[in-house]
């Protein structure tokens, strides 16, 4: 009923946003119809707002890779890069290239083929705007710990790992009023193999 009040040049953005929340819910019922709202605004969106699309793709592929569809996740994050110098947008240009690296090698792990193409898109996204923040640097340095390990390269595997737990141990607020952005919150399971890479 919202969206079919909302004036045309608002509809990209709402579907976009109302679309990232549902992805972001406990229900899966509310989370596939947050992912078909980001899917419509790819859909309806690309000609005449391009850039909402293609935030909304990222949105897409983040959500996906969430739910374990990495396949589908791999492919929306190849279309972003596709077309990020086309549509810009600051935080898609990396993270669509990042995100691709890490879908990569999450579905093959350990797969040397995989980790070459991850490391492409690691060094594209370092090119386009290199990280800043803590939870961006653990993001890289994690990437580029599986990378080398896949490599079979135990030493710089080891470098990165540690690099990413000292990031990960960082716990001082880079803006006061705001504390925990930007700090690295990495999952249980990916600070066990940043461990298990690191010793």
């Amino acid at each position: 009923q919202k969206l079919s009040r909302a004036r045309r040049a608002n509809r990209p953005g709402y579907l976009r946003v109302q679309g990232t929340i549902l992805t972001e819910s406990d229900d899966p019922g509310l989370r596939e119809a947050g992912r078909e709202l980001l899917r419509r605004a790819i859909r309806d969106d690309e000609s005449d707002w391009p850039l909402e699309a293609q935030w909304a793709r990222m949105n897409l592929a983040k959500a996906l890779a969430r739910e374990g569809m990495l396949d589908e996740a791999e492919r929306c994050y190849r279309e972003c890069a596709r077309t990020q110098e086309e549509h810009g947008g600051y935080g898609v240009n990396t993270d669509c290239h990042l995100g691709l690296a890490e879908v990569l090698l999450r579905r093959s792990p350990g797969d040397r083929a995989a980790a070459d193409q991850a490391a492409a898109a690691l060094d594209k996204a370092s090119e386009l705007n290199p990280p800043l923040f803590q939870s961006e640097i653990w993001r890289f340095s994690s990437a580029l710990a599986r990378v080398a390990a896949a490599r079979g390269d135990c030493e710089r595997a080891r470098h990165w790992a540690k690099e990413a737990l000292d990031i990960a141990a960082l716990d001082k607020p880079l803006a006061p009023r705001h504390p925990g952005v930007g700090l690295a919150r990495p999952a249980p399971e990916d600070r066990d193999e940043m461990e298990r890479l690191a010793s």
